[in-house]
């Protein structure tokens, strides 16, 4: 598994994206595996977990509070270690992303892009009566920004798996 996460790793930080031959070849192994150990029940039990992962986080997607890249690296560390311990991983990667973030946000306040934010957002609303019109600028003079994730779960996948 670690295999595969390092390459999601690797193209989510230098493209921004995570590859669907990536997770091809991670699910091929995680299902090979599941066959050689446990048979044709360990890859239906893998492949339900892939399935029911995707299944829980999909709403996350919907919302655009996740990308569908780290919903497949979710499922697909669901396929090797199941959905309890794949939720378990969830929990402490959103746990070390809170971490960053709050860390991150002392580093970098600017009371100043804060006030310009507000300014932006109360103007945006006066005009066209949605808060949610706000272009990417936009929201990082508010303090908004999106952060990969894809080192959290990598940490948190190894935590779950080999300290928890």
């Amino acid at each position: 598994m670690l295999f595969p996460m390092i390459f999601a790793l690797y193209y989510d930080i230098r493209h921004g994206i995570i590859p669907n031959k990536i997770i091809l070849l991670g699910m091929c192994m995680g299902l090979a595996v599941e066959y050689a150990v446990l048979g044709l029940e360990g890859v239906t039990r893998g492949v339900f977990d892939y399935i029911a992962m995707i299944l829980i986080l999909f709403v996350l997607f919907l919302t655009k509070a996740m990308g569908a890249g780290d919903i497949k690296l979710y499922s697909l560390i669901s396929l090797y270690i199941g959905v309890r311990q794949g939720l378990l991983v969830f929990v402490v990667s959103i746990l070390l992303a809170g971490i960053y973030i709050i860390i991150s946000t002392i580093i970098h306040f600017n009371s100043f892009n804060v006030v310009q934010g507000l300014a932006t957002t109360v103007s945006n609303f006066v005009i066209t009566g949605d808060f949610k019109k706000n272009t990417k600028t936009q929201m990082e003079f508010m303090g908004y920004h999106t952060i990969k994730m894809t080192p959290h779960i990598l940490i948190s996948f190894v935590i779950v798996t080999f300290v928890w």
